[in-house]
């Protein structure tokens, strides 16, 4: 009777895994054939008590190869796995295989006093002023919050990563930040001010998000030498805020290169005084204006500086000297008067020391011609 009752539970456990498995495998599956999941991990003290996966889309994984390091109740993670056909003595959810596993973090904040809000988060600094980034971040909401103000946050060229939800850094009521080197992927808000001043959003890689960057009553703000790229909604969104700077971007790909909304005309809700120029819109619509506003902004450096690389523009250049010979028109009140030819190049190299080093080489070659003539050959 004993050994009877005990097939007869293997075999109700194997029929468990394997229907579990096959169900999953035609509904929760992604193309690839991988389960692409959010979840908590759980310490589960029955059948000798495991550590299982509670996804997010509430069904339990049994993984056969949890990592020691991730055998931490509650801890939160992201994961990439395939359904095995091995029984399980645990008879708890889906028995899978993982091939990646990473750590969730919750926010991460930027406190007043300067301190780092989780302690443990991959964020260092020496000086409470400059911030940097020593290792990626996988948030499943805001990713960053900054809510101090003059400070540089160097993302050190490691991702900030979401999962569609949240803003991946985000700003409200701060004045004189700068954020720089970053990658920011996968957000509601690649980067989010709100009632901000004088903030540097500067050489970041902002893709896939919805939007790319979103200024709320936001002014005197400068975006430059960022990649804006393949973001849902728009490129850049101005939501009423006026007199920022967006130079040298390359902006690409997105739903709308950029977007002007709650520009009322007659009232206060203007985006207005925005400086655009020497930017490349690549692909897209390129100039959205909502709720019929009239904002004017300018679009150009003068000449011969130029203004911005418009892919859809149609003109000639019979003087060869790489501006078009005719505007580049967005609305009635917005015009791009000397539209590039050709994209812009957007350097790397900081301007700002280019004058230093050549007094250098300069101080140089004058030491060098003062030493021959001491010692003449």
């Amino acid at each position: 009777m004993g050994i009877k009752l005990v097939v007869i539970v293997m075999i109700i456990g194997v029929v468990f895994v394997l229907t579990g498995a096959s169900a999953l495998s035609t509904q929760f599956t992604n193309d690839d054939g991988l389960i692409h999941g959010l979840g908590t991990v759980k310490y589960l003290s029955f059948e000798g008590g495991f550590y299982g996966i509670v996804g997010d889309d509430s069904k339990n994984y049994d993984p056969i190869n949890m990592p020691q390091e991730f055998k931490v109740d509650d801890l939160r993670v992201q994961f990439t796995a395939n359904l095995t056909h091995y029984a399980s003595v645990h008879l708890c959810g889906h028995v899978v295989n993982l091939f990646s596993i990473e750590r969730l973090s919750g926010t991460i904040y930027i406190r007043t006093d300067g301190s780092i809000d989780p302690p443990t988060a991959p964020i260092s600094t020496l000086d409470n002023i400059t911030y940097n980034l020593t290792g990626n971040i996988i948030a499943d909401a805001d990713g960053i919050v900054i809510e101090k103000d003059n400070i540089v946050l160097d993302g050190t060229d490691f991702t900030v990563a979401g999962n569609g939800t949240g803003s991946g850094i985000m700003f409200t009521g701060r004045s004189g930040v700068t954020v720089r080197n970053t990658v920011i992927k996968n957000f509601l808000g690649g980067i989010k001010l709100i009632h901000c001043l004088d903030i540097n959003i500067v050489n970041n890689d902002i893709t896939d998000n919805d939007p790319g960057i979103w200024l709320f009553f936001s002014n005197s703000s400068v975006i430059s030498k960022n990649i804006i790229a393949g973001n849902y909604l728009a490129g850049i969104i101005l939501d009423i805020s006026s007199n920022n700077s967006i130079l040298e971007n390359d902006v690409r790909d997105n739903s709308a290169s950029i977007v002007f909304e709650y520009s009322v005309n007659g009232g206060v809700a203007f985006s207005s005084d925005n400086r655009i120029f020497h930017n490349n819109f690549v692909n897209g619509t390129y100039v959205n204006t909502y709720f019929a506003g009239q904002p004017v902004n300018f679009w150009d450096d003068g000449y011969p500086s130029g203004g911005n690389y418009w892919s859809n523009y149609n003109g000639t250049d019979a003087d060869h000297d790489g501006i078009g010979d005719i505007p580049y028109i967005i609305d009635a009140n917005n015009t791009d008067r000397y539209p590039l030819m050709a994209r812009y190049v957007i350097s790397e190299f900081p301007t700002f020391l280019i004058l230093p080093l050549f007094m250098m080489a300069a101080m140089l070659v004058a030491l060098v011609c003062r030493r021959k003539n001491f010692y003449p050959s």
